[in-house]
């Protein structure tokens, strides 16, 4: 993990923090005992919000309320963000919103950014930290965004003010070592906090003065933030199920007319379970399961089908759970290789889908996941605007 001290020198030349605004932040702690699931055994929660500029000084100012909050976890907390962070600043020092971020994720603090608030630039680096336990010891991510949330990230400037002592030839060197350090440092701690390179390359392609807003679903869903309130898509079901297995496969192309076909449960099991048979015969230690499994296929039992499908699942092999609509999509292809998603929604049950990617060689797994919080983000087009600022 990266060690926000280490790159404590270039602060001074990074962007300063707004003309006229006063670099500190402010902490208002709420802490709290709620019911819990076991009688007579409450579970804490304790809300921190942030307002204001973010100065130099503010990381150990939090990380004094983290302190204080550990001390005081129970047992029976062990599974839940220990705190929520309320996140609510213009901005400030780049370098100390990086080492809020680390606190918020060393002690196991969600963020969110509540409806009318703003987050942004140094902020939006610090709501990266929000994280949860993950039950064995680690953290996973826990970010939400509330409507009408306004979350933003800046690439990194120079303070011209902290250039203007040097030659001009010294203020060019430092001004490119400074911002070859800065795009390290926000490089380092993207893939710390497990933003995917393609998002942090959009942020460093921006110019200083340009804000880059997250409101769309592949914004969403590559960031791992949840909006506060599930969204159903205005969509088709036929639609829906194209952009699963677009997102799913990193695809950005619409299927041709033709290449998106609805099936019944019965027929999506019989060419799942032929693109197995098709795999195990080429194996020759495999000729006895492949005979079978094709005696199986060519039967057209819809019980023994859907018994030896079951039978496959349970044994391992990546089958989808077929939900209440069945879908085929083509058109995929890496290099020479035609490949097909098989996906499978429940219409009653919203984000609650599943899906495999056929192909000639076997069965590949998504390449792109949703955040396990709110995986319906998938259903959309990732251009899809699905959590727009406040006007």
């Amino acid at each position: 993990m990266l060690d926000v001290r280490r790159i404590g020198l270039v602060a001074a030349l990074l962007l300063a923090p707004p003309m006229g605004a006063a670099a500190a932040a402010d902490f208002a702690v709420e802490d709290r005992e709620l019911p819990g699931p076991v009688a007579k055994v409450a579970l804490r929660s304790a809300t921190i919000r942030m307002t204001g500029v973010i100065g130099a000084a503010d990381s150990s100012k939090l990380r004094t309320i983290l302190v204080r909050l550990t001390q005081r976890t129970r047992e029976a907390d062990a599974l839940l963000p220990m705190a929520t962070a309320e996140l609510s600043s213009i901005g400030g020092d780049v370098v100390e919103g990086m080492r809020i971020g680390a606190l918020l994720r060393e002690f196991a603090v969600a963020t969110v950014v509540k409806r009318g608030d703003q987050c942004l630039s140094a902020c939006a680096l610090a709501f990266l930290g929000g994280s949860e336990p993950d039950g064995e010891g680690g953290r996973r991510t826990s970010r939400a965004l509330e409507p009408g949330a306004d979350l933003a990230f800046h690439n990194i400037g120079l303070n011209a003010q902290a250039l203007s002592s040097r030659t001009p030839e010294g203020a060019v060197v430092e001004s490119f070592n400074v911002a070859r350090l800065g795009a390290a440092a926000i490089v380092q701690y993207a893939a710390d906090m497990g933003v995917p390179a393609g998002f942090v390359a959009r942020l460093l392609a921006q110019p200083s003065d340009q804000l880059l807003h997250v409101a769309t679903a592949g914004d969403l869903a590559d960031l791992e933030i949840c909006p506060a309130e599930a969204i159903a898509p205005a969509l088709p079901v036929e639609r829906q199920a194209v952009n699963v297995c677009n997102n799913g496969m990193n695809w950005d192309r619409a299927p041709a007319a033709g290449q998106v076909r609805s099936v019944a449960a019965n027929e999506a099991m019989l060419r799942l379970l032929t693109h197995v048979y098709r795999n195990l015969e080429t194996l020759p230690s495999a000729q006895r399961y492949a005979a079978q499994l094709k005696a199986v296929i060519e039967s057209r039992d819809r019980r023994l089908i859907a018994s030896t499908y079951d039978a496959l699942r349970g044994s391992g092999a990546p089958l989808p759970v077929l939900e209440s609509s069945t879908f085929v999509v083509g058109g995929y292809s890496a290099g020479y290789y035609r490949m097909e998603c098989v996906v499978s929604l429940s219409n009653g049950r919203l984000g609650t889908f599943d899906m495999v990617i056929a192909g000639p060689k076997g069965f590949a797994s998504p390449v792109r996941r949703g955040p396990a919080a709110c995986p319906w983000l998938l259903l959309y087009d990732r251009r899809d605007v699905v959590s727009p600022p406040r006007s």
